[in-house]
């Protein structure tokens, strides 16, 4: 920071500081400068005390002005000295300044209902709550005391006791209540288990039954606390009972368009006893519309089952607006319900382009172009095909291998299917969610102009489905890939020719195998609250292959397919994430390890398999595939022309561990600050024994890193720029030493050597 901005700084401060936040007060009003919230522990003393008193706490309005608010009110005092409307005084007190908190008796009593409906919420009934003040000059701090007679807890749980079906569904259900004899009164428990009654009537048929048809009473026993519990059940205005309604027609209108009030030709389809389809053309086939659609005429209604047909169409991708609508009809004795489903199409097919210009250390200039096509519908089943093409360039301002440094060529092709696509019929997986069938064929074209070519041929089949809300799974019992290394130059033939590692992940060789990946998430945009995310991977190559060629004689190490050297390993990996609402920011931390074995025909995990750290989505303060394995030290970039152009640092184990901060700026500009940690290691290593993970030793070779950055955040798109630095790394010596007196951000020379910057899309995790 430059000897002005300190000024400038300073000045800011001292401007702020000086704004008293009484200094603008008018006659008569006063600060509002605490709460001070006093728990009397009586007989029947409160548990968990500290909890309850800050919640009380957070139940006063206004709240009053401490930390960063008391900033706040300086900068609200201070923009009211402005002249104009529109100014720099008028945009800080818009984004920064906040109102001084007042007082006022009004405010008061209204903080002593709050905080007794709340003690009564957790069973303090008959609870008691003076409140004195203390002035000090215009501040003025509130007291609370609180009082009560001890926490109330259930003695008895009583329903109505007649025989209505709905009755009948609460006794058969009624183990299952969380309400039970013993336990502490709790009005949220109460709601939620009207909430869940309610669900399961509505599962069950009753269609008319919500939260507010079902009520509790609570009953006090005099001289203990004790309370007793009594269910009621609000009578329907038009019936003596709540009705269980069964389907009758469903009719999808495939084509539905409120902006098209055209009279094409209508055609009906009845595919089957009280299911139709009436549409102007066929944009979907009916077959998988009604594959789609739970229940059928005669089913007992359940709500459950219609939303999930509503996600089942939702899910096929292909339609904009997917609603229902119920009507009611029949009799008393027999009560149906219509149902009709209006699908709007969407638009299926999508061209997309991306250019992209990049930059990274040592001169390195790049640019790469993808061009991507996706029908949503190709044939008329919501199949979805999707064809990538994309290319890159490289090249190294001043570099002495030429100008052009590398380039890259790729095709990839998919096609997914809402459906098992099975050689025998097999039993739904997850029948309340759609399951997918993805087939993937690509090829990959790398060339390292001063190094080597590989060409990468893959084909993938597979499945995924989702086993609930929050679980889905992917399974691709074939996953194949060939790879051909070719074109070697000299320089690269002398550089894998000292490195026995190096040599064997580049071999020829042909990758067939399993692969299994679970995903958990339970986030909820919805609601601002901590959620975690789990993606685990399990990968197994080589095994069948391996059995094969040993029927046949062949010894491992020895063994081939189609001519190559097949791999023979396995690879489990984890991503764990937990985020937790800090105020108005995000608490995100990662945790991320993971670990590869080679064994029987191979020696060394392919290369394109290993492990790597570094970059803008792992540990920001290295480049990417800069660091590890172990304590491998590299010295500063332009010592070794080949090892700058040539970055062979991979391992076998991998562990990650991250923190972020994310908060707000203004608009869509947000702001994070960041911890990273981690390294690679191999199993066995030739040279350097610093390389090896060992057990006792691997917690002394962390990298750590930390940093700074901005987010450009528009909801579903993020810009992110990071600028980050090491606290721990490597050593010429074989060991990590720690950074902290050697931090000179103020330094030109300091930021030139150590700040990495990185430019990227998206959050890093």
């Amino acid at each position: 920071m430059s000897k002005n901005l300190h000024i400038v700084f300073w000045l800011f401060t001292f401007l702020l500081a000086s704004c008293s936040a009484t200094k603008n007060l008018k006659e008569g009003e006063l600060l509002y400068k605490a709460s001070v919230i006093h728990v009397n522990q009586g007989d029947h003393p409160i548990k968990n005390e500290r909890r309850i008193a800050r919640r009380l706490s957070e139940l006063v309005r206004p709240q009053p002005n401490t930390g960063l608010s008391k900033w706040g009110v300086g900068i609200h005092n201070w923009a009211q000295k402005a002249k104009k409307e529109k100014g720099v005084r008028n945009f800080l007190n818009k984004r920064f300044g906040e109102e001084p908190a007042l007082y006022s008796k009004e405010s008061m009593e209204v903080n002593r209902l709050r905080m007794s409906r709340y003690l009564n919420e957790l069973g303090y009934f008959g609870n008691s709550i003076q409140i004195d003040t203390q002035l000090h000059g215009r501040k003025l701090t509130a007291l609370y005391q609180i009082s009560t007679r001890g926490r109330y807890r259930i003695r008895n749980v009583y329903s109505p006791s007649d025989s209505s079906s709905l009755q009948e569904l609460i006794d058969q259900n009624r183990e299952r209540s969380q309400i039970r004899p013993g336990s502490s009164y709790r009005q949220n428990v109460l709601e939620a288990e009207r909430q869940r009654w309610a669900v399961l009537a509505n599962d069950r048929g009753f269609v008319n039954v919500n939260e507010q048809s079902l009520y509790y009473y609570v009953d006090t026993v005099p001289g203990q606390l004790l309370a007793d519990i009594y269910l009621q059940i609000k009578l329907p205005s038009d019936s003596q009972e709540y009705r269980v309604f069964r389907l009758d027609t469903t009719i999808i209108y495939p084509n539905f368009d409120l902006a098209d009030t055209s009279e094409g030709q209508i055609e009906t389809l009845e595919l089957e006893p009280g299911f139709r389809v009436v549409r102007q053309y066929e944009f979907v086939k009916p077959k998988i519309l009604q594959r789609m659609v739970l229940q059928r005429e005669g089913d007992v209604y359940s709500r459950r089952l219609q939303e999930l047909t509503l996600n089942h169409l939702q899910d096929l991708g292909v339609y904009q607006f997917v609603n229902m609508r119920m009507e009611q009809n029949g009799s008393d004795s027999l009560p149906r319900l219509t149902r009709s489903l209006y699908l709007t199409p969407d638009k299926v097919k999508q061209l997309s382009g991306e250019l992209e210009l990049n930059n990274r250390a040592g001169s390195y200039l790049g640019s790469a172009l993808t061009l991507g096509y996706v029908h949503r519908n190709i044939f008329r089943g919501a199949e979805r095909f999707s064809i990538r093409f994309s290319g890159g360039l490289e090249t190294q301002l001043g570099s002495q291998f030429g100008f052009l440094n590398s380039a890259d060529l790729g095709l990839q092709a998919d096609l997914v299917i809402p459906k098992f696509v099975t050689p025998v019929a097999v039993r739904s997986i997850g029948r309340f969610n759609i399951p997918f069938t993805k087939f993937s064929l690509g090829y990959n074209f790398q060339r390292r102009i001063n190094f080597y070519s590989i060409n990468n041929q893959n084909l993938q089949f597979g499945y995924q489905w989702r086993e609930n809300r929050n679980v889905t799974h992917e399974l691709y019992p074939v996953n194949l890939s060939r790879v051909e290394l070719s074109n070697t130059t000299s320089d690269f033939d002398s550089l894998i020719l000292n490195s026995p590692r190096l040599r064997s992940g580049f071999e020829d060789v042909f990758i067939a195998g399993l692969i299994y990946r679970y995903t958990f998430s339970n986030y909820d945009r919805s609601r601002n609250r901590k959620y975690m995310f789990l993606r685990s991977e399990i990968e197994l190559a080589g095994n069948t292959f391996s059995l094969i060629s040993g029927i046949s004689g062949k010894s491992p190490g020895n063994q081939e397919f189609l001519g190559l050297p097949f791999s023979q390993y396995f690879k489990v990996t984890f991503d764990f994430r937990y985020y937790w609402p800090i105020g108005s920011g995000k608490l995100a931390t990662r945790l991320a390890p993971g670990v590869g074995y080679a064994y029987g025909n191979s020696g060394v995990i392919p290369y394109l398999k290993q492990f790597f750290v570094g970059g803008a989505n792992s540990i920001r303060a290295f480049r990417l595939r800069q660091l590890g394995p172990g304590a491998t030290y590299r010295g500063p970039e332009g010592e070794d022309a080949l090892a700058d152009q040539f970055v062979d640092q991979t391992g076998d184990i991998k562990l990650e561990m991250s923190a972020e901060y994310r908060f707000g700026i203004f608009g869509y500009l947000k702001g994070a600050v960041f911890t990273d940690a981690g390294n690679i290691w191999l199993w066995n290593s030739n040279g350097d024994p610093n390389q090896v993970f060992h057990i006792d030793r691997f917690v002394s070779q962390w990298a750590v890193g930390t940093g700074i950055g901005l987010r450009f955040d528009i909801d579903y798109f993020v810009i992110r720029l990071d600028g980050s630095f090491a606290l721990r790394r490597p050593t010429e010596q074989g060991d990590f030493e720690w950074t902290l007196n050697q931090i000179r951000p103020g330094n030109r020379q300091w930021r030139k050597d150590n700040v990495v910057y990185s430019l990227a899309i998206g959050y890093p995790f």
